[in-house]
C-alpha cells in the first residue's frame, strides 16, 4: 500500500490560448478526503476529468500507487482501482437501482465467471448489500429514472463503489441537491470505508467541512492554499478570491 496513493506533478491543460490548469501539483494519501475548491473556471473539475482520464493533460504526470498513469485509458485506471461520479448523474434510467448496481459491477467483479446463475446471485446480492448501505433498499425494484435527484445521486455513489476502487472521485456531489438530501449525501459519505480515498470537487461549503481533511484551493488553475478546513477558512488570500462566490462550472 503506498501511503501517497495519488501523485499529480506539475499538471498543465490548455485549451488554445486559455490554460485552464497551468502547473498544478499536489498529492493524496491513502485514505485521506481530499476537497478541490475554487471560484468558477479555477480549473477544478479539469484537474478530475484528467486524473479519471477523460482529458488528457498537455503536459505534468500523474501517478496512482507508484505507476505512472498519465497517459493510459480511463478504463485501464478504473481497473487499477479509480471510480468516478459526474456532475449530472450517470444513470441507466429505465434499469433498476438493482440492475443499474449488477451491471456496474460486472467488469471488476470476477467471481464465478465461468457460472452464470452463481454469478448473478453473487452481484445481485452483491448489489443488495450496496443500496442497503446507501440506504436505497427500499428503491432496489425502482427504475432509477423515477428517483429524485438526491436518490440519484446516492445511487451513482452506490454505482462506483460496486467496482470497490481505492480512490473515489466525486464531482461536486451536493450540486442541486435540497438541504435534506444533502444531510443524507454527507451521512452516505461519511460511512465510506476508512481506506477508501476521496477525491471531490465541491462549492458547497458545508458538505466541504463535514468530509474532508485537507482542502485546496485552485485559481487560474494554480494551487493557491492547501491546508485544513478551518486554515482555509482563515486564509486571507482565500477570503479575497473565493469566499462569496456560489457557482461552479470549472
Amino acid at each position: 500500500m503506498n501511503s501517497k496513493l495519488l501523485v499529480v506533478d506539475d499538471l498543465v491543460r490548455h485549451y488554445g490560448r486559455v490554460h485552464a490548469v497551468d502547473g498544478f501539483s499536489f498529492t493524496v494519501a491513502q485514505g485521506d478526503r481530499h476537497a478541490l475548491i475554487g471560484c468558477n473556471g479555477a480549473g477544478k473539475s479539469t484537474v478530475l476529468h484528467m486524473i479519471a482520464g477523460a482529458v488528457k493533460p498537455t503536459s505534468g504526470r500523474i501517478r496512482f500507487d507508484g505507476v505512472d498513469i498519465t497517459r493510459r485509458a480511463s478504463h485501464r485506471r478504473a481497473r487499477r482501482g479509480i471510480a468516478r461520479t459526474f456532475q449530472t448523474p450517470a444513470l441507466l434510467d429505465t434499469f433498476t437501482c438493482l440492475e443499474n448496481l449488477t451491471t456496474a459491477a460486472r467488469p471488476h467483479r470476477t467471481q464465478y465467471r465461468w457460472q452464470p446463475a452463481a454469478r448473478r446471485r453473487y452481484l445481485a446480492a452483491e448489489a443488495m448489500r450496496q443500496l442497503d448501505t446507501l440506504g436505497l433498499a427500499d428503491d432496489a425494484e425502482t427504475v432509477a429514472g423515477e428517483l429524485s435527484h438526491g436518490r440519484r445521486r446516492l445511487l451513482e455513489i452506490a454505482m462506483a463503489l460496486m467496482s470497490e476502487p481505492r480512490l473515489l472521485l466525486l464531482d461536486e456531489p451536493a450540486a442541486g441537491l435540497t438541504d435534506s438530501d444533502t444531510e443524507a449525501l454527507v451521512e452516505c459519505l461519511r460511512g465510506l470505508p476508512e481506506d477508501l480515498t476521496v477525491l471531490l470537487v465541491e462549492h458547497h461549503q458545508d458538505v466541504v467541512t463535514a468530509i474532508a481533511d485537507d482542502v485546496t484551493v485552485l485559481h487560474e488553475g494554480r494551487e493557491l492554499a492547501t491546508g485544513t478546513p478551518a486554515e482555509i477558512a482563515a486564509d486571507p488570500r482565500v477570503a479575497e478570491v473565493y469566499l462569496g462566490t456560489t457557482d461552479e462550472s470549472a
